[in-house]
């Protein structure tokens, strides 16, 4: 399986045809190749609906998952939707009350860490489970913080649904609930 690390200097005809591969470094969309565009997007006063469609998931990611959680998560392709981007903002954006929590508020700096967080996490651990399926949790320690970005496993579908993300500082940890 090859590995692309930049889809910007793809066309379209090339991106339809690495929408099945391992993809590591991803920063762009698959769909528009425009992240930086949808988060732009998704924080207009208009509201605008889009995702963002990050690749399948790295085998050796998935790998780590079915060891740590016990789920197959092989084949299945990361999606960020421009609703869920307003929604980590909305929930985990504001600086007083995410200090109250102990925590960081996170920023439009921080969404775009999103595919590196998912890719090179520092460790993963199961979530909560919720309505839409069982979670899974990124966690990636950076000199200053602790990031944990949020996925949904839906049992009805071919993606993973990444619904969330905060941050704590480094002398936190991640496995307390937000």
């Amino acid at each position: 399986m090859s590995k692309i690390k930049d889809y910007s200097k793809l066309d379209e005809r090339q991106i339809k045809n690495t929408q099945n591969e391992s993809v590591e470094g991803i920063e762009y969309s698959l769909e528009n190749n425009n992240f930086t565009k949808n988060i732009k997007q998704a924080l207009s006063k208009n509201y605008v609906t889009g995702k963002t469609y990050f690749g399948v998931v790295k085998d050796s990611i998935s790998k780590k998952i079915k060891i740590i959680t016990g789920i197959d998560v092989s084949g299945r392709k990361h999606v960020l939707s421009n609703y869920d981007i307003r929604h980590m903002l909305k929930e985990h954006g504001n600086p007083v009350v995410e200090s109250k929590k102990g925590q960081i508020a996170i920023t439009e700096k921080d969404i775009k860490k999103i595919p590196d967080i998912i890719s090179n996490p520092t460790n993963i651990t199961s979530g909560t489970d919720n309505r839409l399926g069982k979670t899974i949790r990124y966690i990636k320690r950076y000199n200053d913080n602790s990031t944990t970005v949020v996925e949904v496993v839906p049992s009805n579908s071919k993606s993973l649904i990444i619904k969330t993300m905060w941050k704590k500082p480094s002398t936190l940890t991640n496995n307390q609930s937000s």
